[in-house]
């Protein structure tokens, strides 16, 4: 799933399914494309309402070296 990052504007895939051992949250609120904002936390940083975290897609896809920017 796409999502927007709040600090940078950037567009970011995330693996769909949520983990303890993930770094982003979910915001309220989308781009009018539908894209969903979140924040990129720290990975010891605690939640105040323990929300649902998710692992940018990046860090788990076996082909992500071929998608990447020079």
């Amino acid at each position: 799933m796409w999502a927007v990052v709040v600090a940078s504007g950037r567009r970011m895939p995330l693996d769909p399914e949520a983990t303890p051992d993930g770094n982003i949250v979910l915001l309220e609120g989308t781009e009018p494309d539908g894209a969903l904002h979140i924040a990129v936390l720290p990975k010891d940083q605690a939640t105040l309402d323990d929300a649902d975290r998710y692992r940018s897609h990046f860090s788990t896809c076996p082909y992500a070296g071929s998608h990447r920017r020079s």
